[in-house]
C-alpha cells in the first residue's frame, strides 16, 4: 500500500482558487523566487467524447487544478553561464499513466477546447501517453537548482461508464434517472496533463512537489461530492447544451 501523506492533503484543500493562465502562473512561480505548489482552478466545462476501454463516452470534463512537477536539479560551482538538458514530459502526466489498468486517451476536440494551460501535446494528435523529451535550459551559477513542470489535473464526468470504477484506485461513481429510461450510472474520474510551462528555482526558493495519490485523495475524494455536484469544484451540466461548449 502506498503511502499517503495527510498533512499534504490537507494543504492542497487550503489552496486557492485562480482564473486564468495569467492568475495561475502569476501564482505558482510566485514573488522574489519563491514558487507555490498548487492551486484550484476556476475553469468551465466543455463536453465531448473520452475514450474508455474500448469505446468513446460522452463526457462532461474541467480543469481543476495546477501543479507543479518536479523535472530534476543541477549544481553550478562557479559563477558561470551553464546549460542543463532536462527530460520533460509531452501528453499525460507519467504519474497518471503509471496507475492505469485500461486505456483513457483525450481528442483532438478536447484539445482545442482545454482551458487554463498551454498543453504540450499537438492539437492534431489528441492525448493517449505519456512521452519524454530533452529540452536545454541555461542558467547562472553559483547555485543549486531545480526545475519544475507546470500540469494540470482534469475532472472527467463520463456518462454511462460507471462499470470502469475498479480500473480506478480514485473514482466516484453517481446514478442519473431520468423518466422513461433504464437508470445510468455515471463515473468521475481525474486526469492529469503536462503543460508547456517549465521554471527553473534556485534551491532554497523551491517547494515539495505534490503526489498524485494525495492530489485525487484530496481534489476527488474529499474536495467533490459527485452525486450532489458540490465541493471545490463542480461541472457544468449545462455545457451540453452551449455550443461553444461542446467538440
Amino acid at each position: 500500500m502506498s503511502f499517503i501523506d495527510q498533512s499534504m492533503i490537507k494543504a492542497i484543500g487550503d489552496f486557492p482558487h485562480k482564473r486564468g493562465t495569467y492568475e495561475i502562473e502569476k501564482y505558482l512561480y510566485g514573488q522574489n523566487g519563491k514558487v507555490n505548489p498548487g492551486c484550484w482552478i476556476f475553469g468551465d466545462t466543455v463536453y465531448g467524447d473520452l475514450y474508455l476501454g474500448n469505446q468513446n463516452w460522452g463526457t462532461y470534463s474541467t480543469p481543476i487544478l495546477a501543479y507543479l512537477e518536479y523535472l530534476g536539479m543541477a549544481r553550478v560551482p562557479g559563477s558561470v553561464s551553464h546549460t542543463e538538458e532536462v527530460s520533460t514530459i509531452e501528453g499525460f502526466s507519467r504519474s497518471f499513466t503509471s496507475s492505469l489498468e485500461t486505456e483513457v486517451a483525450l481528442g483532438v476536440g478536447f484539445l482545442g477546447s482545454a482551458i487554463g494551460g498551454k498543453l504540450t501535446t499537438s492539437s492534431t494528435e489528441g492525448i493517449s501517453k505519456s512521452h519524454t523529451r530533452s529540452q536545454k535550459i541555461e542558467m547562472e551559477g553559483p547555485g543549486i537548482f531545480n526545475f519544475y513542470q507546470m500540469h494540470m489535473a482534469y475532472a472527467h464526468c463520463i456518462t454511462g461508464a460507471g462499470m470502469f470504477s475498479d480500473n480506478f484506485k480514485y473514482s466516484q461513481t453517481k446514478t442519473y434517472a431520468k423518466a422513461g429510461r433504464d437508470d445510468r450510472q455515471d463515473l468521475c474520474i481525474l486526469t492529469s496533463v503536462a503543460t508547456s510551462s517549465i521554471i527553473t528555482v534556485a534551491a532554497e526558493n523551491s517547494v515539495e512537489p505534490l503526489g498524485w495519490y494525495e492530489i485525487q485523495e484530496a481534489a476527488l475524494m474529499k474536495g467533490h461530492n459527485f452525486p450532489n455536484n458540490s465541493g471545490r469544484w463542480i461541472f457544468n451540466y449545462g455545457a451540453y447544451y452551449t455550443p461553444g461548449n461542446r467538440y
